[in-house]
């Protein structure tokens, strides 16, 4: 029985990726996944350029190894030892931080997505910010773990949190 090329494809990916990363090229791949989304969807084209790991900032979306595979993430957070830095990142979709990282794990950073046929920068300050940010405001809204007003058909947005670990949720008043 053959292996499925998707397999052997994925068996080089990585090896090549770093390969051309490490030689300063820039690589462009197709991406399959959600948890970029919407900053980048499931089939979008995406430009990854070669980054030194000390420049990489909070809101940079960085490709690391993670295994044998490739993720492309936001960084959430940057460790503080300039000698060694690290990294947390998370999915602009998900809700839960990835494990830290190391540098030795970061190949690049992306820096563009082609999405009908248009390619859209990704290292601008809208693009590490804004719209990461508006994506979370979404996120929070539609979150079903929210706390739901039956009377008027709201979720409530919680907006204190307490130090004895307590939130008050505001619930926005029907028209």
């Amino acid at each position: 029985m053959s292996t499925p090329t998707s397999a052997l494809e994925t068996r080089a990916f990585l090896p090549l990726v770093e390969h051309l990363l490490s030689r300063g090229v820039q690589v462009r791949f197709r991406v399959f996944g959600w948890s970029m989304h919407p900053a980048i969807r499931s089939g979008d084209l995406i430009s990854v350029a070669a980054i030194e790991p000390s420049d990489a900032a909070r809101g940079d979306i960085l490709l690391y190894r993670a295994g044998l595979r490739v993720v492309a993430h936001r960084v959430v957070a940057v460790g503080h030892d300039p000698a060694n830095p690290t990294f947390v990142l998370r999915g602009d979709a998900t809700s839960s931080d990835d494990a830290p990282i190391t540098r030795e794990h970061v190949l690049g950073r992306v820096v563009a997505v082609k999405r009908q046929e248009r390619w859209q920068r990704l290292d601008t300050v809208w693009a590490r910010f804004v719209r990461p940010f508006s994506a979370r405001v979404r996120r929070r809204l539609f979150d079903h773990r929210r706390p739901f007003d039956h009377r008027t058909g709201f979720r409530g947005l919680t907006i204190e949190q307490r130090q004895d670990g307590s939130t008050s949720t505001w619930f926005p008043q029907s028209q």
